[in-house]
């Protein structure tokens, strides 16, 4: 899922110093080419949350830098920024002012490295979880208010995460994170989380524990909320049925697919279909408008 909105034209309740111009998600997509953002007088901060690969290069004003996923990509006006990433990821992404950068700046909200480490903590992917879901509110009374409030509170998590010692921490978390991603990308197949864990170096108590301090749901549910997120996808962009999207998704059963969808969403999953058609057309709209451009 590709989806950017612009809601610097949008009216303010409140006179909040820092609005958000314009902001999205790139979500379980990959891109195939070179990205090549040329200098611009706004700020965009992007958050690199998961990918398939450990690590990325980007080139800033043509010099080349190699940084891990997950991190916060801090891209300044008047620079150039050129990246390749060509396997799937998931990253939320907003924009500001120049004049607004410079507020922040004051504040000390704003990473002063153009890559700044981010840790994946339950607090953190509540405030993303949230960010995400705006999107399909963004119209509603008060929402850009909202966006504007959110993506501050998300800039002060980033900012208040302590630097955690690599002795007493971070090679298990980034095994749980790697992990996480294993899981993720192995979303369509038969997983047993024993035997993945055990390639990671944990027994099956240590792993549960490890796991439980870093995130905050099952790995059950981890991967049930994945798979769920991906048969919205399948709804929106393909004409499968639901018993096939059900058994692509390893449900099991249809019917269970069917319940613990409508639990998940209110809808049943044709009703979230047809519901959504509206996005179907934007979004089909957009394709061809970027062909057009291309």
């Amino acid at each position: 899922m590709w989806r950017e909105i612009d809601i610097s034209k949008i009216p303010r309740k409140f006179d909040f110093p820092c609005k958000v111009l314009m902001y999205g998600c790139s979500w379980h997509i990959s891109y195939q080419q070179y990205y090549r953002f040329p200098p611009e007088s706004r700020l965009q901060i992007c958050l690199r949350i998961n990918s398939e690969k450990p690590e990325m290069t980007e080139r800033i004003n043509g010099i080349e830098h190699t940084i891990k996923i997950p991190h916060v990509a801090v891209k300044m006006p008047y620079t150039e920024y050129i990246y390749n990433m060509p396997y799937q990821r998931d990253a939320i992404h907003f924009f500001y002012s120049g004049k607004t950068c410079e507020l922040l700046k004051k504040m000390g909200l704003l990473p002063s490295a153009p890559h700044h480490p981010l840790k994946v903590t339950a607090e953190f992917l509540s405030l993303v979880y949230e960010f995400i879901e705006t999107l399909d509110h963004t119209w509603e009374a008060g929402m850009a208010d909202r966006i504007d409030l959110l993506c501050f509170r998300i800039l002060e998590e980033i900012m208040l995460q302590p630097k955690e010692n690599v002795a007493t921490g971070e090679i298990h978390y980034e095994k749980i994170r790697q992990i996480a991603s294993c899981l993720r990308f192995a979303r369509r197949e038969e997983i047993n989380i024993q035997d993945i864990a055990k390639k990671y170096g944990f027994s099956q108590r240590s792993f549960f524990r490890h796991w439980n301090h870093y995130m905050n749901k099952t790995p059950a549910e981890y991967v049930r909320e994945i798979r769920l997120e991906d048969s919205k996808n399948m709804l929106l962009r393909t004409s499968r049925s639901v018993a096939d999207i059900a058994n692509e998704l390893h449900f099991g059963d249809e019917n269970y697919f069917r319940r613990i969808f409508k639990k998940h969403t209110g809808m049943t999953p044709l009703q979230f279909r047809k519901n959504n058609q509206h996005y179907i057309e934007d979004e089909c709209f957009k394709e061809t408008k970027n062909k057009n451009r291309e």
